[in-house]
């Protein structure tokens, strides 16, 4: 479905835009291929944690879709969490890598499609989005 309203977003673009709709184009593959990764993961629990290394490999193509800078993105997640997936905050709600709390993941197009705070690489987009729309006063490490 998201790779059809994609699409269907591409076409929309005035015609003789070529250079930007091939710009346009690599960037849905991107994030189209992003999100097929996310969805061919199943349920994290202790016994399938994915390594830093992989989740930091991750992070690097994130940050590349969507502009981000990987050093400030690295250092939230190592301030939140430690880089420990299952991060739980005893104190509230908080969870994950970035610890989303219950209020602020029932917002997120992820919830709604039933993905959970477990999965890294989930969290990992939904704070990219966060970050891309200017709302790093999320998190109190970036304040």
């Amino acid at each position: 479905m998201l790779k059809y309203i994609l699409i269907i977003s591409i076409l929309l673009i005035p015609t003789g835009a070529n250079s930007k709709l091939e710009g346009v184009s690599k960037r849905v593959s991107e994030i189209t291929s992003l999100y097929e990764l996310i969805y061919e993961q199943k349920e994290i629990r202790n016994d399938n944690v994915p390594s830093k290394e992989v989740l930091t490999a991750f992070l690097s193509k994130v940050v590349a879709v969507y502009g981000l800078d990987y050093g400030v993105f690295y250092d939230l997640i190592q301030c939140e969490s430690s880089w420990v997936v299952l991060a739980d905050n005893p104190n509230s709600s908080a969870f994950g890598l970035t610890q989303w709390t219950d209020a602020t993941w029932s917002e997120t197009d992820s919830y709604k499609r039933g993905l959970t705070r477990s999965n890294p690489y989930v969290i990992i987009i939904e704070t990219a989005i966060k970050l891309k729309n200017n709302e790093q006063w999320r998190w109190e490490c970036l304040k």
